[in-house]
């Protein structure tokens, strides 16, 4: 029953493995081995998102089955993938995000407009709609 009161994502693969992997070693009475950081080179954000997840998985499995588990190690792991996840946020996604001319909230990726909804709606409502010439064909 344990086991059933871990809160995990069942639907994401990587997490679904891991949860088994913490089983098999938890009835071979072995330690549970804390997951191991994707390697260095080129980390992308969603990895570095689903190993946050796995952390947290590892955590909750090893409370719940009564394993030892180095909370500072574990502390000190996650503010070291936290602020690489910063970094990306910060540097380099910052030249893919578009804003908003009249506002400055971000964009959403898939919008084609230089103005965010709600601007284009506040302007539409004011009778401010700018609508483009149509070419001469």
């Amino acid at each position: 029953m344990k086991a059933a009161n871990i809160p995990f994502d069942e639907t994401e693969e990587p997490l679904r493995a891991l949860f088994f992997d913490f089983l098999r070693q938890h009835q071979a009475g072995e330690a549970l081995q804390q997951p191991p950081l994707p390697l260095e080179e080129n980390r992308t954000l969603p990895e570095l998102e689903l190993y946050c997840r796995k952390l947290d998985l590892y955590f909750s499995f090893a409370k719940a089955f009564g394993h030892v588990v180095d909370e500072e190690a574990l502390y000190e792991r996650r503010e070291d993938v936290a602020e690489e996840i910063n970094e990306i946020l910060l540097h380099k996604l910052r030249n893919n995000i578009r804003f908003c001319a009249q506002c400055g909230a971000a964009l959403p990726l898939h919008q084609r407009g230089r103005v965010c909804d709600s601007c284009y709606r506040r302007r539409s409502d004011r009778g401010g709609r700018h609508t483009r010439k149509r070419a001469k064909r």
